[in-house]
């Protein structure tokens, strides 16, 4: 125990009274060894929690039950047979070398022994089979689902290993740490020329904690994609338009824009910190699935309510609307899905009838147990609403077809139930108005039938589906087969001959159409003629080709149904009365079943988690593959009852500079107002300058096209809004990367002291920035490339480049103590001890003289610490009996 911890322990006793012993106890405490080594140890769990699976932490008391049950084994087999080898030992009357080798090979072969024992018998008992449940394995249940989760990653942290080490504890533990530190070196370490060594260790460690939260703090990672100019004539590129900023890695931002009213059109970031990363959050934040198959769990029943944080002080939207994000997808894409908003206040745009219809079979399948034994399970569901031609129809497979129609039209039914030939999978039912002319022909690709009255119709194309999407309103996304006929008819008695193509639909006649072979009047588009079909000769398709029902509910869908049934091939079977839940047979072991009516549902689009298998583990954790529902709403007001919906919104990397449009969420208010959302990466402006691209070049490996260096020529605009504008050319490559650095401006009029301050804090505020070249236009160059090399473009360019941008806050802050702890380590092992000796020396020579002062009167003890005082231990070791050499008593390091 060193003198000056000795003088410090007395002080306290002293300063403190009684009462204020919880003061000295911390006061001591932070004094302590042990506090430090207790910190330190908290420091070294976290970087243990951030990387090594809590399931494996989790499994360590088990793996302690293995270890220990062996280590009795061990023990028991090994204390036999060493007690028996010294027993052999004594008997034979071995010496020391003899018995040392017995008992060593006695106890080799109990740790063989004790092996193959627990082996054999232990752990077969003790091994974990999680299949029959059977072993010791402690929280089973949470080892198997966390076998691959870190703690960050669980619900309530969803943090990145960025912010995980940024977190406010860890900052915590430093911040004591430093004081720890600071208060024993103080109170424990006396301050003295040789003692500077280990007082320069200690500065280096405070000044890299401080210096390591300092940079955790500030520090900010990111990338910026720049865009290059238009080429000139010889194929150079421009400058492109100048970038100010760049979007940070691990921060997000909902992006807000108010279109029409008082809004200007501007996108306004709002932060969103706390939003989740790894788990998913109330999939079902925009209304409940009606369809089964998109009932999820994965959400585990959480909820999310997540109030942006405004970061402009003058926010671009009106203050009655309110913004709160309430679902998150961790990754998923967006599908159309149903949902019922029967008896919702609101508007009912968007609403819809619809019913639900279920397919089911009773076939065993797999290790079903309810399969298996015959009962019927869900093999696909829709919901089918008869009032939107796109939705209308569900397909399984591309084998089973189901239509649902409420009030049918006559012709159409009727259609329906066309008898083909015996065998036909493609009819045409092909009429000539005011002739009584009807045929019912099946077909196939390139047949041709004669009509009576000179028509011949030849069959060119059929199609399970449009070949081009429906575009004609109201019948948008809409499905068919389509039969694609040539109509002709000679020219008789005065009339022009007739040729045109036909598009026929089965489900929707009313979209036939004719192509005629001559073009547009104007004769610039070049495409065909379109119109109507002709009423002079009518043409209907029937599909037989897969199994398809046709359900009509009535006219008002409440009542019983009728459907009708095709089978491949067969005739149509019509059944009259078919009751909401009642199963038609559609095969042996194949039933459809009719389920619930809905009077209000909407179609929206609802996230779709993408299974974890197929999931690409570089887009996880950075909501890249990420959705986020948003609720936007606005409070009752002049009579106007409030609102409020939910939208789901993808992310998007480079939003608003690279604006997506399938990225971008309406919302549409019932006062006419429209507000635009997005989700996106946090935005962060250079700190006083701006870049533009000038060139870019890939330089391959020899004799190959893959890529060996990139370069980006940047044109670096320093002050670019004020009045020191000043440009320069920089570049930088995937070897040299560029560093920018805002430059310290002194003021003429302030002290010199002052300035050269400002200059030191320059070099460690946070807004030194290096720029790398991480991405680039790879396509473009490519074929760029490919055209320079036919000869047809001058040289290959690139539209783009993306660059990391990442700030350095402190880093010489941390170099400082890094080398201080080198230094203070040099003069503790080597300068320190040089140092003693030398003094053992002098106080050697000046005993030996009779010129040292008697300890008790010139030194005395109690002036500088008693017998334990430095000066007085050498002494006392010189008289003892040293010669010069050896560390003296009670030395400190």
């Amino acid at each position: 125990m060193g003198a000056k911890w000795i003088r410090s322990q007395q002080w306290d006793d002293a300063f403190f009274p009684r009462w204020a012993w919880p003061a000295k106890f911390v006061l001591r405490a932070f004094s302590s060894i042990w506090l430090a080594v207790v910190l330190l140890s908290i420091v070294s769990l976290f970087g243990i929690l951030a990387s090594v699976p809590i399931g494996m932490l989790a499994a360590i008391p088990s793996w302690g039950v293995y270890v220990a049950s062996f280590l009795i084994v061990l023990v028991v087999v090994c204390g036999g047979l060493d007690w028996i080898g010294r027993r052999v030992a004594r008997g034979a009357g071995a010496g020391r070398a003899g018995t040392f080798l017995i008992r060593f090979a006695a106890i080799g072969a109990g740790i063989a022994v004790a092996w193959a024992l627990w082996y054999a018998f232990a752990w077969p008992a003790l091994r974990w089979d999680p299949v029959s449940r059977t072993g010791v394995r402690f929280f089973a249940d949470f080892c198997e689902q966390y076998r691959g989760t870190v703690l960050r990653r669980l619900p309530g942290l969803e943090m990145s290993e960025l912010e995980f080490y940024s977190w406010w504890p860890l900052r915590v533990v430093l911040i004591l740490f430093v004081l720890n530190m600071v208060v024993t070196t103080v109170r424990r370490i006396d301050f003295e020329f040789k003692k500077i060594g280990v007082l320069t260790v200690h500065t280096g460690i405070v000044v890299i904690a401080l210096g390591s939260v300092y940079y955790a703090t500030l520090k900010q990672e990111g990338d910026t994609l720049i865009l290059a100019g238009q080429p000139d004539e010889q194929g150079t590129p421009t400058p492109g338009p100048p970038v100010m900023g760049f979007f940070d890695n691990t921060e997000v931002a909902l992006w807000l824009a108010q279109l029409g009213g008082s809004g200007r059109g501007e996108w306004e970031q709002r932060s969103l910190a706390g939003l989740p990363r790894y788990n998913d959050y109330a999939l079902d934040a925009a209304g409940p699935a009606i369809r089964a198959e998109s009932r999820r769990d994965l959400d585990k029943g959480r909820t999310l309510g997540l109030t942006p944080t405004a970061r402009s002080a003058r926010p671009l939207i009106d203050d009655d609307i309110a913004v709160r994000i309430v679902g998150y997808c961790t990754y998923g894409e967006l599908r159309p899905t149903w949902v019922d908003r029967t008896g919702e206040p609101g508007a009912a745009q968007g609403r819809t009838p619809a019913r639900h219809v279920e397919l089911l079979t009773s076939l065993p399948m797999g290790n079903d147990a309810k399969a298996a034994a015959g009962a019927e399970r869900s093999i696909g569901d829709f919901i089918l609403s008869p009032v939107l031609p796109g939705a209308r129809v569900g397909m399984l497979r591309g084998v089973v077809s189901v239509e649902y129609l409420e009030g049918a039209k006559p012709e159409y039914w009727n259609l329906l139930q066309t008898k083909l030939p015996p065998g036909a999978r493609h009819g045409l039912v092909v009429s000539v108005p005011g002739s009584g002319v009807r045929q019912v022909v099946a077909i196939e690709p390139e047949q041709t039938i004669d009509v009576p009255g000179g028509w011949r119709v030849s069959v060119k194309e059929l199609h399970p589906e449009p070949p081009l999407s429906v575009i004609t309103p109201g019948f948008e996304g809409a499905t068919s087969p389509v039969a694609i006929v040539r109509v002709e008819k000679p020219a008789v008695e005065g009339a022009p001959a007739v040729a045109f193509d036909r598009y026929v639909y089965a489900r929707f006649p009313e979209l036939n159409q004719d192509l005629l072979d001559s073009t547009e009047p104007d004769g610039t588009r070049g495409m065909p003629k379109r119109r109507a079909s002709d009423d002079s000769i009518r043409i209907e398709y029937v599909d037989a080709s897969v199994l398809s029902v046709v359900i009509d509910g009535g006219a008002d869908g409440k009542g019983a149904a009728r459907a009708i049934l095709r089978q491949p091939g067969r005739d149509a079977t019509v059944i009259e009365s078919l009751k909401p839940g009642e199963s038609l047979q559609l095969v042996p072991m194949v039933s459809l079943r009719v389920g619930e009516r809905y009077d209000g549902a909407e179609r929206i689009e609802a996230p779709w988690p993408v299974p974890e298998r197929d999931r690409d583990r570089q887009m996880i954790g950075n909501h890249r593959m990420a959705l986020i529902a948003v609720e936007v709403s606005t409070p009752a007001k002049d009579g106007k009852p409030a609102f409020k919906t939910v939208e789901w919104v993808p992310h998007n990397a480079y939003h608003p500079t690279q604006p997506r449009e399938d990225a971008v969420r309406a919302v549409q208010l019932p006062d006419g107002r429209r507000i635009g959302l997005a989700f996106g990466r946090r935005y962060h402006r250079f700190p006083g300058f701006a870049v533009q691209l000038r060139d870019f070049e890939m330089t391959p490996y020899p004799h190959s096209t893959q890529p060996k260096d990139f370069k980006s020529d940047l044109l670096v605009i320093h002050d670019p809004t004020g009045p020191s504008r000043r440009e320069e050319t920089r570049s930088t490559s995937l070897n040299n990367p560029l560093l920018l650095r805002v430059p310290f401006r002194g003021n003429p009029d302030a002290p010199a002291l002052a300035n050269y301050a400002g200059w030191l804090v320059s070099w460690v505020a946070p807004n030194q920035f290096k720029l790398s070249q991480t991405g680039w236009d790879a396509s473009g160059w490519n074929a760029t490339k490919a055209a320079a090399d036919r000869g047809e473009a001058p040289r290959p360019v690139a539209r783009f480049t993306i660059l990391g941008v990442g700030n350095n806050p402190g880093i010489y802050v941390i170099a400082a103590g890094g080398v201080m702890m080198a230094v203070g380590t040099l003069w503790a092992f080597y300068v320190k001890p040089w140092l003693v000796r030398r003094e053992k020396r002098r106080i050697q020579a000046a005993l030996a003289a009779g010129t040292w002062p008697v300890p008790g009167k010139a030194r005395h003890a109690g002036a500088v610490g008693g017998p334990n005082d430095r000066g007085s231990a050498v002494v006392a070791d010189v008289r003892d009996g040293a010669r010069g050499v050896g560390e003296p008593a009670g030395s400190n390091a």
